[in-house]
């Protein structure tokens, strides 16, 4: 069965101040959990929302504004009598966008007139009834051979994302290029003037990419094509990037910097020069609220605010001298994925419960993205070759 994720940036409602980032985050959970459930429903999900902003005591008076044969009514009022009355009903057909479309517009009207606490305790519920209970299981384990008789140099897979279409672009770093990958074959090639080491999505046909020098190259995708459509120079050698909000995230070994898509330095938002090598990649996850970084010299994920403060640190519980947690990439219900090169698993992890298990099967894993769509781990191995894990969710005791 697909899953569908939803992604939320901060939202504007009519004459009003833009919404707080804790009321994003708050309804991103309680979204989250209703997301759950209706991933579970084969059919469509029967569920009918009504606000009530003034007291009620008359409940024929509210049942009469309902459809006919109308179940499973949700009512948002302060009205005890009626609320335990509207349990007594049940179905009202709606489809499962149209359902999350609607709890959201009723969060956003909660919160605007002034139940912010009351958005705060349906966060607390709801996350309790979703977080640290689900972990993804493999079902099906493919590959991939990445090398082309083409190219001249041996396979080194430096990172790997999902394309808005759907496929998956994998940078190749010997052999300087980047191969869009589709239905389990190598589609399209372009070849990049120097080593790519990461790449992000800008757009819905753009990506950038960041290489050995210090400049940015970015690509467009069309009809199975990938082609390159200009550059910018930055101040530092590029290794990780994101993109969030029309604004580049780009690390180097020691620090993360913030940039405009037209290369102007906004800030330095995270630094640790304790040694050498702090930095060996980074996510920003779905909502916006968090970064997670692999240290590869300490063998730690680290998890950031998206204004750069450090929030937790995960070690992982294997021994540290044969660990070296590498490329990462984040699923549904903050999950993360990190690689861990020389003990050759994919480390699943949920921050608050640390680790939910490993997946076996790989060589040398370098870096890897997760289609949530189709619930599909994609994992670049030092061999060249792409391994594709067919996931399935499944709850934890």
């Amino acid at each position: 069965m697909r899953h569908v994720s939803y992604t939320y940036k901060i939202i504007k409602v009519k004459g009003k101040e833009t919404l707080t980032a804790e009321c994003v985050e708050c309804i991103v959970k309680i979204l989250q959990y209703f997301s759950l459930k209706l991933a579970s429903c084969e059919e469509q999900p029967a569920l009918h929302l009504i606000v009530v902003d003034k007291d009620i005591t008359d409940f024929a008076y509210v049942r009469n504004k309902l459809p006919e044969n109308c179940e499973n009514v949700v009512l948002i009022a302060n009205n005890t009598p009626v609320t335990e009355a509207f349990r007594r009903l049940s179905k009202y057909v709606f489809s499962k966008t149209d359902i999350l479309q609607c709890i959201v517009r009723v969060l956003i009207t909660m919160w605007t007139l002034g139940y912010q606490q009351n958005i705060r305790l349906l966060c607390c519920c709801f996350q309790r009834n979703t977080e640290l209970r689900y972990a993804y299981r493999v079902l099906k384990r493919m590959q991939v051979q990445m090398k082309l008789p083409q190219d001249k140099m041996s396979c080194f897979i430096s990172s790997c994302i999902m394309s808005p279409t759907g496929k998956v672009i994998v940078s190749e770093f010997n052999n300087k290029s980047l191969k869009l990958l589709g239905h389990y074959e190598v589609l399209n090639v372009c070849n990049v003037p120097e080593q790519p080491c990461d790449m992000c999505i800008i757009s819905n046909n753009k990506i950038a990419v960041s290489v050995e020098k210090k400049f940015i190259i970015f690509i467009v995708e069309s009809k199975d094509n990938l082609e390159i459509k200009g550059s910018m120079k930055i101040g530092q050698t590029g290794i990780g990037i994101e993109c969030r909000d029309e604004i580049l995230y780009i690390s180097d070994s020691q620090s993360i910097y913030m940039y405009t898509l037209s290369g102007e330095l906004i800030q330095e938002l995270f630094s640790d020069r304790s040694t050498l090598k702090t930095i060996e990649r980074f996510k920003i996850c779905e909502d916006g609220l968090k970064i997670y970084v692999t240290n590869s010299t300490a063998n730690e994920l680290i998890v950031l605010d998206i204004e750069g403060l450090k929030l937790d640190t995960f070690k992982e519980k294997h021994d540290p001298r044969i660990g070296h947690l590498l490329g990462l990439c984040t699923a549904d219900y903050g999950i993360v994925f990190a690689c861990d090169y020389y003990s050759e698993t994919i480390v699943q992890v949920s921050v608050k419960r640390m680790e939910l298990g490993t997946i076996t099967g790989i060589k040398r894993p370098r870096c890897c993205c997760f289609d949530k769509d189709e619930t599909m781990l994609y994992v670049g191995q030092a061999d060249g070759n792409l391994v594709i894990f067919d996931m399935k969710q499944t709850r934890l005791l």
